[in-house]
């Protein structure tokens, strides 16, 4: 059965500035093929090619692999265009009724966009030899203290952490600790204060699990008929694992802070924002 994380274990992966990191990646802009491309070979492949074999027991500090950075950006905007996908098919099940199931979508595009946001942070979760890993492609210098202000050709290393494996309740733990953790963040604060105000990660999945698992569960009225009146989708701060709309929100808190990021990032770079721009056709 898996673990809840300690609170030690999630600190050993250490804050980051964003803007240090938005400057670092414009070295590292990928050759995008078209727009929505698939990434041609994954950073999980690239590590594995290249004999990448971090300890197993602990964590540790090693120089970059070349092509990674590249790659992890490539994914993060693939990420973010699979996130607005699966959230207009939310929004498509929801206009017509079949709430239940629109929130079950929510949930994924909200998870794909944790994720997406984690690697544009430079945070990746690679699978090598069956065993996974945390893996900063950033990690701060080893000097660095909170509040000081990083400089983007101090981010030189990688930084891995053993994990000896990652459901998703877990993931959604290192998320809220990314989040947390971000200085000079171009998000609404508001919108990270109430994930992280989720105390039990296991609280993000719950009610995804509950489909799934739990025979009996079921949130909307439309087992058997659709909707004539979906609920409202909503649109104001704040999260409770235990409302009936509570994935849809989560969903709009995550995609909000995505948007933001890659807004940003794409003030420094067009190939970003076109991507960008493109994925937002489903909105």
């Amino acid at each position: 059965m898996s673990t809840d994380l300690t609170k030690p274990q999630l600190q050993r992966l250490k804050g980051r500035d964003w803007d240090a990191l938005r400057e670092a990646w414009l070295s590292y802009i990928p050759p995008f093929s078209g727009l929505g491309a698939i990434p041609d070979q994954s950073s999980d492949d690239l590590l594995d090619v290249q004999g990448f074999s971090p300890s197993l027991h602990q964590p540790e500090r090693t120089s970059q692999v070349a092509g990674v950075r590249s790659s992890v950006l490539s994914e993060a905007i693939c990420l973010y265009q699979k996130a607005k996908n699966t959230n207009y098919a939310a929004r498509h099940l929801h206009d017509r009724g079949l709430e239940t199931w629109s929130l079950f979508n929510y949930y994924h595009s909200a998870y794909l966009g944790a994720k997406g946001i984690m690697y544009l942070l430079g945070v990746t979760v690679p699978l090598l030899n069956n065993k996974r890993w945390i893996l900063d492609v950033f990690a701060a210098p080893e000097n660095d203290r909170s509040g000081k202000k990083i400089k983007p050709d101090s981010l030189t290393d990688f930084m891995s952490i053993p994990l000896p494996g990652l459901d998703q309740h877990q993931l959604w733990a290192w998320f809220q600790r990314v989040l947390a953790s971000t200085r000079s963040a171009p998000w609404d604060r508001e919108l990270a204060k109430d994930i992280h105000l989720i105390g039990a990660s296991r609280d993000m999945t719950r009610q995804r699990n509950g489909l799934l698992y739990r025979p009996p569960f079921w949130i909307a009225s439309d087992l058997l008929q659709p909707l004539a009146v979906p609920s409202a989708i909503p649109e104001t701060y704040g999260l409770d694992a235990d409302d009936p709309e509570f994935l849809s929100s989560l969903c709009g808190h995550v995609h909000l802070i995505f948007d933001s990021l890659l807004q940003d990032l794409g003030k420094l770079s067009l190939p970003v924002r076109l991507q960008m721009e493109a994925a937002l056709k489903f909105e």
